[in-house]
């Protein structure tokens, strides 16, 4: 999943429903694009929820400084992040993203085809 801001709303409710379900096998991946540290929405619930069936990984794109304990990504979404972060593509992988801009959706768009998604 890759996600944009208030882009994390739909996604959080599958992963959600996937998480509640013990008989569901479901691999989940989260790529969260925020401004800064600041932007992020529902970060504290999102971390409680990782797993070994919930991975996350943030990348901040407006922020210059960042402490000493950011053990996440910084600059835009591109195609080496998805390439770190998310399921090689596959007959039983699923990328879904939801970006607030036309832009973000265009730009993952064609990430997502240079990785061979579709």
């Amino acid at each position: 999943m890759i996600a944009g801001g208030s882009g994390i709303t739909p996604m959080l409710q599958l992963i959600r429903e996937v998480l509640k379900r013990d008989d569901d096998e479901t691999q989940m991946s989260l790529l969260f694009s925020n401004k800064t540290d600041k932007d992020i929405l529902c970060g504290k619930m999102l971390a409680e929820m990782c797993c070994p069936k919930f991975s996350i990984c943030h990348t901040l794109t407006q922020q210059l400084q960042l402490s000493s304990d950011w053990k996440h990504e910084n600059g835009r979404v591109d195609q080496p992040m998805i390439e770190k972060h998310l399921p090689a593509p596959g007959p039983d992988t699923v990328i879904l993203f939801m970006w607030s801009s036309w832009f973000g959706e265009t730009m993952l768009s064609t990430h997502l085809k240079r990785y061979g998604f579709y």
